[in-house]
């Protein structure tokens, strides 16, 4: 949380780092390293000068820098920020705090600010008198003449200089804390610098600077979003520090117009004091009636001893915030039909008490609802109640109100009634079971008010006895554990809900829960096969464990990993695997898998050949014609197989018998036989391969060729 102004928390460092020390010379603080010392500095533009003000964040820097004095200088700034050439030094000799003579040339007697300070700064003994006080003769709660009992010794002399300094302009000027520069020129940025004026081994100092431009007079903006609280004969006054004040003028008027001052210090408050809200600060004004009408309005006071404009003005009155006796119910009884009778006598009353409210929930904690339209009579001191809920949680509560509109409320009562009334059969049970034979059950929360808990009951057939496990507990989940090693394979549980009243609710639905199962399935065993020339056909003997929901065949050539090639259902025992090339050896096994994901071992693996019967497919669409220039005639034909093969292509001239006529590669699907005579033509081809294998001969229709005369 931020301080009310950076002085200020510099001064709170101060209290809490610096040993307490009540004599008047400075005492060296132990520290292990360089002291680090920061000097803050801010600036005002005030029409014809500028002026600075600074302060330190160490008493013991503080009263060093006294004997060394600090250096101000300037740099000044072109409409295009470039600078001069260097900073120019507008002290000629380090600026010093006054001496004692001079504080008393130089300062007022009624400056008691700048007294403080003198003697903060001289003073041999140093004890700050209680003379400020409240409009109403008593001494205000924060004030200087309070902040001098934070603490003693130096740290009280450099606080109250501090303070002294923003409260008093003279105060600063005596600090050397304080500078006016008056040869500015408008409309124009200047850079400042203050350090200080020679170095110390025992502690380091930083250059504090500053960037001001000389265009718009500063003016202190008033304090903002004031706000009221109205208390018992208090007033409490609250608002954000927006501006970083140094302290406030609290001002009430009883009439809006002439104000005056709640004390003749200034308010200032510590973080500690703060209301939680960042920046919120609070005053509390006692007033000596209820319900008289006040006005106040607050100043603020910064750094440089400036007086802001009034804030708005806000009203405010004290208000009665007393709550009457709180009642109690010494009787709550029930009468049965409904009714319940509930008796507060006896109880005394306060003069201004309005009456009574009865109240009833079905929860000790509420909510609670009002039984009756009107306000009960003061004078009131029992209630009946005819609409209780019989079997149900009946709670009461009285509340007392008084003419202000202040309550107070009775601890609760209950009312005991007659319960025969058992809840509904429980709904929603479930539960799954884990491999290690944790059981989890889970059920709905019942809608009656009463419910004291559950039972569990459990058996492993639907048809048993089932033997309550569990005693009454007040939640919808339960956890058991069971074995695995059984030949049961399923474990039943049902459950009832139990009343506060021990009345019991019907029997749950029975659940049925299936045992994880830990033993995987026997493994098939394939018996038998049929090699092909394009497939192989594998047959087995299923797996005999009853819980087999599928089979994974797997199979490999050799050297390589194993590749599932299908997922067959359970009764499946024979399967054609097409996907296999000729003359090729492959390794076939199977799993089981039952309906708990357990795989059974591989089957022993079968190892098999593919057949290869030499028989390729057939050359097809194989056609003769003759050429557009009946010169010669075209063959045609189409084959789409993969291999290392050629055609032969036979002829046969005039019917006689079939010869080799050509032999073409693979990529060749034409032909243009261009030695012919007159007379009839037949042709055929087949697809011979390398491995040995050929097509079937595929014959062409006779073609008859008669020469073009020319």
């Amino acid at each position: 949380m931020r301080r009310f102004s950076i002085f200020f928390l510099f001064l709170i460092i101060s209290v809490s780092v610096l040993s307490q020390n009540k004599k008047t010379q400075a005492v060296m603080p132990a520290v292990k390293d360089t002291l680090r010392v920061s000097i803050k500095l801010q600036a005002r533009f005030q029409g014809d000068s500028i002026v600075l003000r600074w302060g330190l964040n160490n008493a013991f820097a503080w009263r060093k820098l006294n004997e060394t004095g600090y250096n101000i200088e300037r740099l000044e700034l072109d409409a295009s920020n470039k600078p001069e050439a260097s900073f120019k030094r507008l002290n000629n000799t380090p600026l010093k705090p006054w001496s004692e003579d001079e504080w008393k040339r130089k300062s007022s007697s009624s400056d008691n600010y700048a007294m403080v300070a003198s003697k903060a700064l001289y003073g041999k003994t140093f004890v700050v008198s209680a003379g400020g006080t409240t409009k109403n003769g008593k001494n205000p709660d924060n004030s200087v003449n309070t902040l001098s009992q934070a603490a003693s010794g130096e740290e009280q002399r450099f606080i109250l200089a501090m303070m002294s300094g923003s409260f008093s302009q003279t105060a600063a000027n005596g600090l050397a804390m304080r500078f006016t520069d008056k040869s500015i020129n408008k409309n124009t940025k200047y850079i400042y610098r203050v350090f200080a004026a020679s170095t110390s081994p025992m502690f380091r100092t930083d250059t504090a600077l500053f960037i001001i431009e000389t265009k718009k007079v500063f003016s202190v903006a008033p304090v903002q979003d004031l706000a009221v609280y109205e208390g018992d004969k208090l007033i409490s006054l609250r608002w954000r520090d927006m501006e970083h004040f140094a302290g406030y003028y609290i001002e009430r008027s009883m009439d809006g117009k002439t104000f005056a001052r709640l004390s003749n210090n200034p308010y200032i408050q510590f973080a500690s004091q703060k209301n939680s809200i960042d920046d919120q600060f609070t005053y509390n004004d006692t007033i000596p009636v209820n319900y008289k009408k006040y006005y106040y309005r607050i100043k603020g006071i910064s750094i440089f001893s400036e007086t802001s404009e009034p804030s708005d003005i806000i009203t405010a009155q004290g208000r009665d915030r007393t709550p009457p006796v709180q009642p109690f119910i010494y009787k709550a009884d029930y009468k049965g039909n409904n009714t319940a009778i509930i008796d507060w006598a006896p109880y005394t009353s306060s003069p201004d008490l309005k009456g009574f409210f009865v109240s009833r929930g079905q929860d000790i904690k509420g909510p609670f609802n009002v039984l009756h339209d009107k306000i009960l009579p003061p004078t009131t001191r029992n209630f009946t109640d005819n609409k209780v809920i019989e079997g149900g949680l009946n709670y009461y509560v009285l509340t007392a109100v008084d003419t202000a509109g202040n309550i107070v409320t009775s601890l609760p009562r209950y009312v005991v009634t007659p319960d025969n009334i058992a809840p509904v059969k429980p709904t929603g049970l479930s539960g799954k079971i884990d491999m290690k034979g944790a059981v989890k059950l889970s059920w709905h929360q019942g809608k009656e008010n009463d419910i004291e808990g559950y039972r569990i009951y459990r058996a492993n057939a639907k048809d048993q006895t089932y033997n309550p496990i569990s005693s009454t507990i007040p939640d919808t989940l339960f956890q058991d554990t069971i074995t695995l090693n059984t030949l049961t394979k399923h474990i039943y549980y049902k459950i009832v809900a139990v009343d506060r009243n021990k009345n019991n609710s019907p029997y749950s639905d029975i659940l049925e829960l299936k045992r994880p199962d830990i033993v995987p399935p026997v493994a098939p065993v394939i018996d038998d096969f049929k090699s092909g020339d394009k497939s192989m056909e594998i047959h087995w003997v299923c797996s005999s464990s009853e819980d087999v929901v599928n089979q994974i065949l797997y199979r490999r050539t050799k050297d390589q990993e194993w590749k599932v090639i299908a997922q067959l259902a359970q009764k499946i025992n024979v399967y054609r695997d097409t996907l296999v090339a000729r003359n090729n050896w492959y390794e076939y096994s199977l799993e089981a898998v039952d309906d708990a994901g357990l795989h059974s071992d591989r089957s022993f693996p079968l190892n098999v050949k593919v057949y290869d019967s030499g028989k390729r497919p057939v050359v097809q669409n194989f056609n003769v014609v003759k050429s557009p220039d009946g010169k010669s005639l075209q063959l045609s034909w189409q084959y789409s197989e993969k291999g290392d093969y050629w055609f032969i292509i036979y002829r046969s001239v005039n019917g006689i018998d079939m010869m080799t006529y050509k032999n073409l590669k693979s990529d060749q699907h034409t032909f243009t036989d261009n030695n012919l005579t007159r007379g009839s033509y037949q042709y055929s081809i087949k697809a011979v391969y390398k491995d040995g294998g050929e097509s079937q001969i595929k014959n062409s229709v006779p073609v008859n060729f008669v020469p073009l005369e020319k």
